[in-house]
């Protein structure tokens, strides 16, 4: 399985049918568990439109309000569109309700960095 990886980073037309094929098995994952904040994570991460995403994101967080990583990226995404008082509620939120004390330095990190932008 390796080696495969490699060989499509430097053939980028697998590289494409990779990303093709993979995006064709979310969107039929997503089709059959439309309401499984697992699968809409996992959709989620395969996204490149910040809107997109955030509205996954933002279905993920009304599923499920305690799934802190999905608040903290949505809460991201809605700083770096201009609603930043909005998006660091979200991020303080989301590190309110960590529960996983190694993801809380990155989650504080991330924090930081949106005050100081």
């Amino acid at each position: 399985m390796r080696t495969w990886l490699l060989d499509t980073e430097k053939d980028h037309r697998r590289t494409g049918l990779y990303a093709e094929k993979q995006s064709q098995v979310l969107d039929k994952l997503v089709a059959g568990s439309p309401r499984d904040p697992e699968v809409l994570q996992l959709y989620a991460e395969s996204l490149q439109d910040p809107d997109q995403k955030a509205a996954v994101l933002a279905k993920i967080v009304a599923f499920n309000p305690k799934l802190t990583d999905a608040r903290y990226e949505l809460g991201l995404i809605t700083a770096r569109k201009g609603k930043t008082a909005e998006g660091i509620q979200m991020v303080e939120d989301a590190i309110a309700h960590q529960g996983n004390p190694d993801s809380l330095k990155e989650l504080r990190a991330g924090l930081i960095n949106l005050r100081t932008r």
